[in-house]
This record gives C-alpha cells, structure tokens and sequence, in this order.
C-alpha cells in the first residue's frame, strides 16, 4: 500500500468505531504513535490526502485531522483484510 494511504489507513483505524468518525479530531500525535515515519514524511502524505479531499486539517488548540466521507469510502475499499474460516478438531487422546 503506498505511504499516503497507508496514514490514510491509520486515521480510519483511529475514527471507525466512533459514532460520527468524519468528526473525530485526530491529533498529529495519535497518528505518530502508530507509525514508523517521521512527522515530516506524514506531513506530506496528509498533504497529498487532503489534495485528494481524502482529510481535511484543522487549526484547533492544535492541529486536527479529519478524515472526509470520500476519505472514509476510499479507506473501506482498501480495508481487504481475507476472511479466515477456522474449523476447530478436537481430538480424544485416551
């Protein structure tokens, strides 16, 4: 998966089980926490996100990311995790 998308990913992963996740103010923090980049190279892949209207950026007390309708649509249709199916057998050993 390419770097923009892959941040992408990540703030989809922060905000999904919230109620209105295109609401959720990310903070540059929890999207560094969970990355292996520096700050400078996340910067630019939200750059290419928010020219891609894929997250917006906001100056709050901080700054805030949010992630777009498009952008959530966009993270859904890369979000291809294969479903496993496990059978379980239980042996009897005597």
């Amino acid at each position: 998966m390419e770097g923009p998308y892959h941040i992408l990913q990540t703030i989809f992963q922060i905000v999904k089980n919230d109620s209105r996740p295109e609401t959720y103010p990310c903070s540059p923090g929890e999207i560094i926490l969970r990355q292996s980049q520096d700050w400078d190279l996340i910067s630019q892949h939200l750059q290419t996100l928010m020219s891609e209207e894929l997250v917006t950026m906001k100056k709050l007390d901080k700054y805030a990311v949010c992630i777009t309708a498009k952008g959530l649509e966009k993270a859904r249709s890369l979000t291809t995790f294969p479903q496993q199916h496990f059978s379980f057998t239980v042996s009897h050993a005597e």
